[in-house]
């Protein structure tokens, strides 16, 4: 969704002058993800790392002309480039954040709690992907930065989103609340992990259960005391849609939890409606993910009929690693755990491109993306404008579908329907001095 700059500095109460007409719709924070520097509005956060303003003078040389800053660079820049100047760029980026939150009316789930937020949220989006256009935080952005990057993605065709909300200290929730505005919170558990911010378990209960302050439903573990002691004891008037394995007054009763070798048939009982879903795994934390899960569908009214069931059945496991190791022939492979789709993988060429060297050319190895409710020719098309900008010199395409479009792609590009063809048509002389990203 496009602003004007003359929108941004308005938003943000910004004191500016000679602002020219400038349109934006890219939001960056680090100047290593530049990826469309003409309509690009880069904000100089200062970290205890780190300062933004370090790296105006490189993006500007890279074509970027909008900025929000705290105070002019001291090197000249051409009557074209517009600098919004604010007390605090990072809180000028929250700012924009809930202004563009606010011009949405749709389900927005925002979840938080100690384990298990990108499993619900990456689980959610395949339940749901194939009926509706889902926005949801790209990896596991749920901080103070990434939770307004996250809102950024939302426009005028998103039909739901999936936001994350993380916290490490007391004070931090409120803040990234009233950017969310979530109409569903999602309460997943509360552990002792990140705990050395809080007094005590109870402390850290309260402070992430203020993403619900606003929420029109709420959703827990109603066996989990210290969640429905927070609940109660703050009181915010919710409406709760918890479920229970022991308590057959709540909306959702889970009956039985039956384990088998690799899979969880769930049984349980909705408006006096009994039921079962199974899950390909068997651990706790997955059987409390897919109830979780469960009731977030039922909370916004989606019949779980045989094609959810179904849906459950398939649900994949959700990494949240990019492991770099070395390579044969002075390869260097980056290797990623995480969902594959088109929002993950420019981050994960981010990633990459960070490790490039002078004697390292970049290869891409890509199977078949997750799908989205986009056509899917688009999704390729984007795929293949990214590599593009990005860089990227070769490309190993593997799957069907990315076969089918391999006109799309500019690069030096090689297609195989499997990775058995493409094992019996390479071999490890085909590598050599790259950076691989697989």
């Amino acid at each position: 969704m496009d602003y004007s700059i003359l929108e941004i500095a308005d938003i943000v109460k910004a004191k500016t002058q000679n602002l020219t007409s400038a349109t934006v719709n890219t939001l960056l924070i680090d100047s290593r993800s530049l990826t469309y520097p003409e309509s690009t509005l880069f904000f100089a956060i200062k970290t205890k790392s780190n300062d933004g303003h370090k790296y105006i003078k490189q993006l500007y040389d890279k074509g970027v002309r909008n900025f929000v800053v705290e105070h002019i660079p001291e090197e000249q820049f051409e009557d074209n480039t517009n600098f919004v100047i604010v007390k605090d760029t990072l809180s000028a980026l929250k700012q924009v954040a809930k202004y563009h939150r606010q011009r949405f009316n749709i389900p927005v789930i925002g979840i938080t709690g100690s384990r298990g937020k990108t499993t619900v949220k990456e689980w959610l989006y395949q339940l749901l992907r194939d009926d509706y256009n889902i926005v949801r935080s790209p990896r596991s952005y749920n901080s103070q930065i990434g939770v307004p990057l996250s809102i950024w993605d939302i426009d005028d065709n998103t039909e739901i989103a999936i936001i994350e909300a993380g916290i490490s200290q007391r004070n931090e929730m409120s803040s990234l609340a009233d950017i969310i505005k979530p109409t569903i919170t999602v309460i997943t558990n509360i552990g002792n992990e990140h705990a050395e911010g809080f007094d005590s378990i109870y402390e850290k209960s309260t402070e992430k259960l203020r993403l619900s302050e606003n929420s029109e439903c709420v959703i827990y573990n109603n066996n989990d005391s210290v969640i429905y002691s927070g609940i109660i004891n703050l009181g915010y008037g919710t409406q709760e849609f918890c479920w229970s394995r022991s308590n057959t007054d709540v909306p959702l009763f889970i009956s039985s939890v039956i384990k088998h070798k690799n899979s969880t048939t769930i049984n349980f009982s909705f408006l006096l409606s009994d039921k079962s879903i199974t899950i390909p795994f068997t651990t706790n934390y997955a059987i409390e993910n897919a109830i979780n899960c469960l009731a977030t569908l039922y909370s916004l009214k989606i019949e779980i009929d045989d094609n959810i069931i179904q849906r459950f059945a398939k649900l994949t496991p959700v990494g949240t690693r990019i492991d770099v190791s070395e390579g044969v022939n002075q390869c260097l492979i980056v290797y990623d755990t995480y969902t594959c789709d088109y929002k993950s993988l420019a981050q994960s060429i981010d990633f990459t491109n960070r490790r490039a060297t002078a004697i390292r050319t970049s290869k891409v190895i890509l199977s078949d993306v997750l799908e989205e409710n986009i056509p899917e020719k688009e999704v390729y098309q984007n795929i293949a404008n990214l590599l593009k900008i990005k860089n990227i010199k070769r490309l190993i395409g593997i799957g069907k579908k990315i076969s089918k479009y391999a006109e799309l792609f500019e690069c030096d590009a090689q297609f195989f329907t499997s990775t058995e063809e493409m094992a019996k048509n390479l071999s490890q002389s085909d590598f050599s001095n790259e950076l691989i990203f697989m």
